[in-house]
């Protein structure tokens, strides 16, 4: 008879399946602490909880926010000014 309350417990091939990353990448990130989902270490192997996943994956869904109707004109980046620019303060160092 099973716990209800266990999880299953899945590996390192499965995980990979389910989020579509490398089994190498998931032992880099899980040895830098990259973003995966809470590990449970057995032995020399290592084991997610479904849940865990399946939270996981939830949370990484992107939000949509809407298009604002209309967007405001893109700053001008630094440097030389504008040749309107740099008359208006070629005059105002004349008066």
């Amino acid at each position: 008879m099973t716990n209800p309350d266990m999880d299953r417990l899945i590996d390192i091939k499965e995980l990979s399946q389910t989020i579509s990353l490398a089994e190498q990448t998931i032992y880099n990130r899980f040895n830098t602490g990259g973003d995966l989902p809470p590990a449970i270490k057995l032995g020399r192997s290592l084991r997610w909880r479904e849940s865990d996943v399946a939270a996981w994956i939830a949370s990484k869904q992107p939000t949509i926010a809407p298009k604002p109707l209309y967007a405001a004109p893109p700053k001008r980046r630094r440097g030389r000014p504008s040749k309107p620019a740099q008359v208006r303060h070629k005059d105002s160092e004349l008066l």
